[in-house]
């Protein structure tokens, strides 16, 4: 396959009252901790299926997960959660303490 026929799925979900430390409950694989833009975030590169990615980030009272599906493979994948992270993140209330 070359780039012209990769294709991907995004789904982004509002968890309002859950915690960027529950997102290990959710799925599973490697995972790294961060931040996005200053905010906690955690991201799973799933290591069951090739080609998913989960980054969760917290988000006003709760957290926001973006999981990507791609045919170009999982380290893909984490990188457009990475891009898609940049530009819902502005838009969102700051986490609550």
């Amino acid at each position: 396959m070359g780039a012209d026929d990769d294709f991907f799925m995004m789904i982004v979900r509002l968890r309002p009252g859950q915690s960027v430390d529950e997102l290990d409950l959710i799925t599973t694989g490697s995972t790294q901790t961060g931040e996005v833009d200053g905010r906690p975030a955690k991201m799973i590169a799933a290591d069951v299926v090739e080609g998913q990615c989960t980054l969760g980030f917290a988000a006003g009272s709760g957290r926001v997960d973006i999981y990507i599906s791609s045919t170009a493979g999982t380290e893909r994948a984490c990188a457009l959660a990475d891009r898609a992270a940049e530009m819902i993140e502005p838009k969102l209330p700051e986490p609550v303490s």
